[in-house]
């Protein structure tokens, strides 16, 4: 019984963490308007971009035991940080991989997918 009422509370807080990231991700468009001129597009893929993000986050958080306002600060600045900081999550694993399994990870510039390197 604990068990689901601490899933739930769980779930609820997954729900605040996407709507505070995708905030931050659509602020953090609207703060470039002045540069890069308006799009709704725009502005609604970076708060997609950012919810994605921060839910990812809040997921790490959960898992962590963050405290809730600490999880929910990180979780904002992740929806801030949106498609670099989900690239810095990408470089993280791409390098537990090969630490874990004992293989290389290149990138192809050129084509830009990664490939895996049997080292031995």
């Amino acid at each position: 019984m604990k068990e689901d009422v601490n899933n739930s509370i769980n779930f609820l807080l997954s729900f605040g963490h996407v709507g505070i990231a995708l905030i931050a991700g659509i602020m953090k468009e609207l703060n470039r308007v002045n540069t890069l001129g308006f799009s709704f597009k725009r502005t609604m893929i970076n708060g997609l971009v950012g919810a994605f993000v921060g839910l990812m986050s809040g997921f790490l958080c959960l898992n962590w035991n963050v405290p809730i306002y600490l999880s929910f600060f990180i979780v904002s600045i992740s929806g801030w940080l949106g498609g670099n900081l989900l690239d810095f999550f990408g470089l993280i694993l791409k390098k537990f991989i090969a630490n874990k399994f004992d293989v290389t990870v290149t990138v192809d510039e050129e084509v830009k997918h990664s490939e895996l390197v049997n080292k031995g």
